[in-house]
């Protein structure tokens, strides 16, 4: 038996590679969605943490927060204070 050697003709080789390209298309903005949503989840996490780090504290100081900045018209807690 003779074995058939499988050639690729540049006409499929095109359209193999439109068809791949095609497919990229149709799926990187979901990707992009998907990262940008893992991004905000990422921010709330963090938001969250801080939230109940500075909560923790208060607890701990008899209600009272982490003073502000010593920096004048800097409204930013001084976190040396919060550790």
């Amino acid at each position: 038996m003779k074995r058939s050697r499988v050639r690729l003709t540049l006409i499929e080789a095109g359209i193999t590679l439109g068809i791949m390209l095609f497919l990229a298309a149709i799926l990187l903005p979901g990707l992009a969605r998907s990262r940008e949503g893992s991004r905000r989840a990422s921010c709330a996490n963090n938001l969250k943490q801080m939230g109940l780090a500075l909560k923790m504290y208060a607890n701990e100081w008899n209600g009272c927060f982490p003073s502000l900045s010593r920096i004048p018209n800097n409204w930013m807690m001084d976190m040396k204070a919060a550790m």
